[in-house]
């Protein structure tokens, strides 16, 4: 059966999806309760641990547990990841705004300057 996937790598896959789906839900509990900030830090730290799982795993079934639990965490950065932007993006648009407009007039100003 040549160029057909075996059933451990769909498991895998899959595996990864089923774990952001649940730390998607997890996030807006966790979140709520501690805070964006220590939420993020959990998650990297968990992250790190679940990355052991997936390196030291003896077998398939090993493997598809750790892309479970490393799904988690990358489903709790798909959702925390704009609500911890949010504060900071209405602060910055003005600066970068500013920003484009100098470097568009500087521009035009030396286009203008070579004619």
């Amino acid at each position: 059966m040549e160029g057909k996937p075996d059933a451990n790598v769909y498991a895998r896959s899959n595996g990864a999806r089923a774990g952001e789906v649940l730390g998607l839900i997890l996030n807006g509990f966790i979140s709520e309760r501690l805070g964006f900030r220590k939420t993020m830090i959990g998650a990297l730290f968990a992250m790190i641990a679940f990355i052991f799982i997936l390196f030291f795993a003896p077998n398939v079934q090993t493997l598809v547990v750790g892309e479970i639990f490393c799904g988690i965490p990358w489903g709790m950065f798909q959702t925390l990841a704009p609500q911890v932007r949010k504060p900071f993006t209405s602060l910055g648009n003005g600066y970068r705004i500013n920003l484009v407009s100098s470097m568009l007039q500087r521009s035009h100003r030396s286009s203008c300057d070579h004619t």
